[in-house]
């Protein structure tokens, strides 16, 4: 049956299989590479670096020696592997050997570097797999290249010869002829004599001789790479970039991946938290040093470096990732990782094309932008992010200058690539109007207009609302983060606290938030206090009314009633912490209360009482306006204490905050002179009527400190960076830098409106080119003149516009377009 006879699936799967045929040699690169990824094995490493440095690199494909050695290395490879599947060696079967020294620690997890495992030579099912398919994939390229005739190479040897005479060439060998130079015949006559002479005789020609004799396939296949005589020169430096620059990506994103297992922090944590570790910026940094190197190669066109960079980037990505890594990620291999499986892809990608390039070796041009090399939509984009890319348009121009033969200073190579640049985008321009522009006299189509003009219009609406929208929007999209932990501590001068209690942490139910906003529906400014929190956000903090013994030593007691029975004033301090999770970390919030007692007054007697043991003590300390009632919890991380939620006195405005407490000293049951405080909320006032009794938990003021908490929902990292400081400063920093942009892109053009809008580019854009190619043949005198007449163009508006026009132009004078001859400065 002929391929035409066949059913369409069946011509699919034949032209896949002959795509597979076509380059069974990167079907066998593929198997080596998959090989290493799943095993991640040091005994098949060498694998990986023959196809990287040898195989990839001959010219024009690998030896029959390259696949021979391949062959033999797999089975080898599966043979110590099946040596290893018994015990001969202590450890090599980890499963039984954890066991008996410790069930608890697994051997293989503890030391990344035990033979066994280090070595890849331990029990395992199915051993033999990733071999097998390896060999398979090289067996089926070995009898593809039999069936055509590539499998072996004729190549010319001179057998030793045990007599002298004359020799004839005879498929590749010398055969002994009776025919003597000089006589007719198509094969050439060799003639061979040999003489006898000392081993000591030239010892140094005969050492040198037999070096080269063994040593001449090395020579060979150095010949065959870096001579690229009969090749044609492609430039892959693009592609390389790529994979290059998405391998330093894979790194710069997931770095704690490559040395943690299980990390819990990103690359996020270390910029939010500013703390960003030395050995992150040293990986990213090498790497970010290699594209560079990669690249100063690339301009230099330097083969023999470039060959270099590439046995050494093979050892280094080998050497990180199979041997340094698991010591880093506690003995895991790199497959368990998809960060790591990514970039060593990335990695092998960028590795074969790299052999490539090296193989049919740099081309004489390789100058411009590797995306120029079209006039399509793409290449358009492509230009526009390189030169909205920071920094990226002036070090590839500095780097070029430094690395390029050129007589430009560096401010003319910044402003030829500029010219270049701009000029291109003008050309690319054309031609998308050429291919997707509308024909003149042609009025636009409603659904055009409607679906350009609003979104447009959709755009402007939300740019102009953004910064209100992130504001009130972003705490409603947060999420309720109510304290981990609270505490509540009272303190008398400076010596140790007389009370310091943990707090119970409750979150309201819904009916009781309800019940709450009922109290206040006849205030309006509690009522829209409530508007803005759900049930969710509201924490209750209960504290217990007893303290722990007061602990004072006799110097301090001395100290305290010295100081009380001083004329001056005595501070009382409440301190209330509360605590934030937020995963890993903690935050802790304070807010801080201050009251005085003044000399002789009641408290102060009492407190003097307090401090002398010997004799009895009655009453209470009471201290006016010294606990916060509810405290707000704000998303930038600090605690107020709210006030209108309660109404004033009219002994003082405090009241409408916080509340009276009242200190009662009580001696321990010990003795000893111990003793203990307990405070409680004073109840029974206007506040404590109205609102408080009424209020959930507001029965429990009797046998608890109780304290509300109105916290703000927790939003993204993102919108707390926006929303961290004024809304006024960042409303009029937004629409100072968002509206000169847009003026800029929609009518900031007006001056170059002689560029953008040229009919055609075709002379300006041909100008440049000679600037390249006169640089490329090293026409050094040619290059300054070319570069003169394109600053000479462009610097005058009408000769730019002149030239920019289509032929026979009426407005366009019957003029040569040809400019003369200038020089840069013209």
């Amino acid at each position: 049956m002929s391929t035409s006879d066949l059913p369409n699936i069946l011509k699919l799967l034949k032209a896949f299989w002959i795509i597979i045929v076509a380059r069974s040699d990167l079907l066998c690169y593929f198997c080596v590479i998959l090989n290493q990824v799943m095993l991640c094995q040091l005994i098949t490493i060498p694998l990986s670096c023959m196809v990287y440095m040898w195989g990839m690199l001959s010219n024009p494909r690998p030896s029959k020696t390259f696949w021979i050695i391949m062959i033999g290395y797999v089975e080898l490879v599966v043979l110590i592997k099946w040596l290893f599947q018994y015990n001969v060696m202590p450890g090599n079967n980890l499963l039984n050997f954890k066991e008996e020294v410790d069930p608890m620690e697994p051997l293989e997890t503890s030391n990344p570097f035990f033979p066994s495992k280090f070595m890849g030579l331990y029990h395992m099912d199915f051993y033999y797999l990733w071999e097998m398919f390896t060999v398979m994939a090289i067996l089926i390229h070995r009898h593809y290249l039999m069936r055509i005739g590539l499998w072996t190479t004729l190549t010319t040897s001179v057998t030793a010869s045990s007599c002298d005479g004359y020799y004839a060439m005879r498929e590749g060998a010398l055969v002994r002829t009776t025919r003597v130079p000089g006589e007719a015949g198509r094969d050439k006559v060799y003639t061979i004599r040999s003489s006898r002479a000392s081993i000591l005789d030239n010892i140094l020609s005969s050492v040198k001789f037999i070096l080269m004799r063994y040593a001449s396939s090395v020579q060979q296949f150095k010949q065959r790479l870096l001579l690229h005589v009969h090749q044609e020169a492609y430039d892959h430096y693009a592609v390389m970039f790529w994979f290059d620059f998405l391998a330093f990506i894979t790194v710069a994103t997931m770095y704690p991946d490559f040395f943690e297992y299980d990390a819990q922090e990103t690359v996020w944590t270390y910029l939010s938290t500013s703390v960003v570790p030395v050995h992150y910026v040293m990986v990213v940094f090498i790497h970010f040093v290699a594209i560079l190197v990669d690249r100063a190669i690339y301009l230099k066109k330097g083969v023999v470096m470039k060959l270099i960079f590439h046995n050494m980037y093979t050892v280094f990505v080998h050497f990180w990732l199979f041997v340094l890594l698991p010591h880093y990620i506690d003995g895991r291999v790199a497959i368990e990782k998809a960060a790591i499986t990514a970039y060593y892809i990335f990695r092998c990608i960028y590795l074969l094309i790299s052999a490539q390039q090296i193989r049919i070796g740099y081309p004489s041009r390789i100058w411009g932008f590797s995306f120029c090399h079209g006039f399509g939509l793409w290449n358009y984009i492509e230009i526009r992010i390189y030169l909205l890319c920071p920094f990226l348009f002036e070090l590839r121009s500095s780097l070029d200058w430094m690395l390029t033969e050129t007589t430009m200073s560096i401010f003319d190579w910044f402003k030829m690539e500029d010219i270049y640049a701009s000029v291109y985008k003008v050309k690319c321009l054309r031609a998308l109007e050429k291919e997707y522009g509308s024909p003149p006299g042609v009025q636009k189509k409603a659904i055009y207009k409607y679906m350009y003009g609003i979104t447009l219009s959709l755009f402007f609406i939300i740019l102009i609302w953004f910064p209100l929208l992130v504001y009130s929007w972003g705490r409603e999209a947060g999420q309720s983060h109510l304290p981990s932990f609270a505490s509540l501590q009272f303190q008398i001068g400076n010596m140790e606290p007389i009370y310091d209690n943990p707090a119970h942490v409750y979150k309201l139910h819904e009916s009781a938030f309800e019940y709450m906003k009922q109290v206040y529906n006849a205030y309006d400014t509690p009522k829209q206090f409530f508007y803005g929190y759900d049930h969710a956000d509201v924490g209750v903090l209960t504290f217990s009314t007893g303290g722990n013994i007061w602990m004072l030593r006799p110097q301090e007691e001395k100290i305290m009633l010295k100081v009380i029975n001083s004329a001056h004033p005595v501070t009382v301090t409440m301190t209330c912490t509360v605590w934030l999770s937020n995963g890993e970390n903690q935050k802790e919030l304070t807010v801080s209360v201050h009251n005085r007692l003044f000399a002789y007054s009641r408290n102060r007697k009492y407190l003097s009482d307090v401090m002398e043991f010997d004799r009895e003590f009655d009453g209470a300390l009471t201290v006016r306006y010294l606990l916060p009632k509810f405290l707000k919890v704000e998303q930038t991380g600090s605690i107020t204490i709210l006030d209108n939620l309660m109404l004033p006195e009219s002994s003082g405005l405090e009241a409408s905050g916080r509340r009276n407490v009242t200190f009662v000293a009580r001696l321990s049951s010990e003795g000893l002179g111990r003793m203990w405080w307990e405070v409680t909320e004073n109840v029974g006032d206007e506040n404590y009527k109205n609102f408080l009794e009424q209020m959930p938990y507001g029965s429990l003021s009797q046998d608890y400190i109780v304290i509300f908490t109105f916290n703000d929902k927790v939003v993204h990292a993102f919108f707390n960076i926006l929303t961290g400081g004024s809304i006024i400063t960042f409303y009029s920093v937004f629409l100072f830098v968002v509206h000169g942009w847009s003026r800029q892109v929609i009518s900031g053009r007006f001056s170059m409106i002689w560029l953008y809008e040229a009919p055609q580019a075709d002379i300006l854009y041909s100008m440049c080119n000679e600037v390249y190619i006169c640089r490329e043949a090293k026409m050094w005198d040619l290059e300054e003149i070319a570069a003169g007449r394109v600053f000479f163009a462009m610097k005058s508006d009408n000769t730019a516009i002149k030239l920019s026009r289509f032929h026979g132009n009426p407005y366009n004078p019957t003029t040569d377009k040809r400019l003369p001859s200038v020089t840069r400065r013209s």
